[in-house]
């Protein structure tokens, strides 16, 4: 770890981190002899992690527009606004 952590210029705590938070989510397991690898992982279990993230995330603006004093169809209006202007990029 301490040579990614010095290859990566971050502290060795930081690796820990997110090796461990990688373990949590179930990306990654770690065997005596065999080291540290991706875990086999179905695409159902990624998604998973991904909605928790994701619920997570609009908790937080739902806090922020709260914070703003938008009202819930204010809030709908400039998401759906954002989701189409992104949807075009793409």
């Amino acid at each position: 770890m301490r040579a990614l952590a010095r290859m990566l210029k971050v502290s060795v705590i930081t690796v820990q981190k997110a090796y461990e938070n990688l373990k949590k989510d179930g990306l990654i397991e770690s065997a005596v002899g065999r080291g540290t690898v991706v875990a086999h992982v179905d695409r159902s279990a990624v998604l998973e992690v991904k909605r928790r993230e994701l619920e997570e995330k609009i908790e937080e603006v739902i806090d922020l527009s709260n914070a703003c004093s938008l009202s819930l169809d204010e809030l709908l209006s400039l998401t759906r606004l954002l989701y189409e202007d992104e949807d075009h990029e793409r």
